[in-house]
Parts: structure tokens; sequence; C-alpha cells
């Protein structure tokens, strides 16, 4: 699917994809992603409805999308009530090279975790200056959300251990720099 993005021709994706050893669950992530409406896909009802399969599997709450413009993935909601999170604190890492307005996006769901005793570590691993604006407004969403600025390119590894290195938290996970988390991701 991302290389079918990269080429601007969504429709390339199923057959990149056949090919490749695909789990039983891959084609219906590849469907759910070439249904997004802003790769052009179906119209928002049936993307949700796509997209909220897994979750309604594994009785989490259906995902809803508040009217208006933008993104989709900035305008999902789900009615959850947040859990009694003081016992343990999560460290969430997220690491980006050059990420675009999605790292808002992905942090905004994070945000939105049911578990709220949350560090949320982003490592720049040495984006240009231009992307200095995008890291800033992370850090300013949130006083639980620390950038950490690589000088040189370590790659994705690399990054997660420089993250892994400053995490106060009792456990540990990561996110990519352009992924969605259901509110519940975390607590449950």
């Amino acid at each position: 699917v991302d290389s079918g993005r990269a080429l601007r021709r969504p429709a390339l994706a199923p057959a990149l994809a056949a090919p490749l050893p695909l789990t039983a669950s891959d084609p219906r992530r590849i469907a759910t992603d070439l249904a997004n409406p802003a790769l052009g896909g179906a119209d928002e009802r049936e993307w949700l409805a796509m997209f909220n399969e897994p979750f309604l599997a594994h009785g989490l709450e259906p995902l809803a999308m508040e009217e208006g413009a933008g993104p989709c993935s900035d305008r999902i909601k789900v009615d959850a009530v947040p859990v009694h999170s003081a016992e343990a604190k999560v460290t969430v890492v997220v690491t980006a090279w050059q990420p675009d307005v999605g790292l808002l996006s992905a942090v905004g769901s994070l945000l939105a975790q049911t578990w709220t005793n949350l560090e949320i570590i982003i490592v720049d691993d040495a984006s240009p200056e231009s992307f200095m604006p995008l890291f800033d407004a992370c850090e300013r969403l949130d006083p639980r959300i620390r950038v950490i600025h690589h000088e040189t390119n370590q790659g994705t590894y690399g990054a997660r251990n420089t993250a892994m290195a400053a995490a106060t938290g009792e456990f540990l996970t990561f996110q990519d720099s352009d992924d969605f988390s259901h509110p519940r991701r975390i607590g449950r």
C-alpha cells in the first residue's frame, strides 16, 4: 500500500502485494488502507466500518468520526472511560525521520489513551531543520511529551535505544510516527 501511495497509484497496491507471503489478516488490512478516503478510497462511513472490524472482534468500543473538515484520523473519537492509572507509568516511544503531519495524529491518538499515566518520547532521528516546527508542535501538545533530537541519523533501532535509555516508565511500548492507536491500546 505504501508503495502504491508513494507512486500516487494506490490501485497498484494489490498487484504489488500479490507475490508477498501474506498472513490471513493482511488482505483485510490492505483493503482497509485502500478504502481510506484520504487516499481516494471509499466514503468515510464505509472505511470506518472496515477500520472498526478488528476493534469490535477484540471487544473494544467502536470508533466514531466527528463531522467536519480535516483528515479522518484527526476526527476519530470513541467514548471510553479513563482508567485509574496511578499505579504504573507507561513510556511510549515514537521514532521519526522527516515525518509529515501524520505525526500529530499519531501523538494525538496516544494522548487520547484511557491509561493516562504516560510518558511519550519522540525521537527525531536527525531530520532537517525544516521539520523542527512539527516536533515543537508535538512537544507543546502536552507536558507528558518529550522530544529528543539526534545530531546524526542512527536508524529506527538506534532511535529506540536512545528513548529506552531516557524512559522513566515501568513499562515500555512503541508506536510508528504514522500510526493510530485505539484509546484502550495501553490500558487494556
